[in-house]
């Protein structure tokens, strides 16, 4: 994967993983689900077998041209609400259940929201020396 491309998997519930993906320079935006295979579970001597891993689909694909987004997606039967803030010193990707409002996923791309969180602190701290130094001069 290329390192411009950030990534992070969060658990969605028992048999399903959202894996989260931005691409920082376009601004594409993409969730992806992997769902384990429920018949393959084998008992071997009561000891169980892993579970084989299908290959991730996928859930949502948008770029966000750095506005902010509210959308509704459905997995299942159960639907789920995907707020996006992906301003360039700001970002906050946050999942919930649309029924019960409860916060399933509070961040889903938590190195993506730090780093934005640095770079206003470096951004501000670097103008407030300059106009420290303005004034002394």
């Amino acid at each position: 994967m290329a390192s411009w491309i950030e990534q992070q998997s969060h658990r969605l519930d028992d048999n399903t993983k959202l894996i989260c993906r931005y691409h920082r320079l376009s601004t594409h935006f993409e969730l992806l689900l992997q769902q384990n295979k429920d018949a393959l579970i084998c008992q071997v001597q009561q000891v169980q077998l892993e579970i084989e891993k299908m290959p991730p689909t996928l859930w949502y694909k948008r770029h966000l041209f750095y506005l902010p987004k509210h959308i509704e997606l459905t997995h299942g039967a159960r639907q789920y609400q995907l707020r996006i803030f992906p301003f360039p010193f700001f970002w906050r990707a946050r999942l919930r259940c649309a029924v019960t409002s409860n916060i399933l996923i509070e961040e889903c791309l938590v190195g993506r929201k730090r780093r934005s969180m640095v770079r206003a602190i470096y951004f501000s701290l670097i103008n407030l020396l300059r106009v420290m130094l303005q004034v002394l001069t």
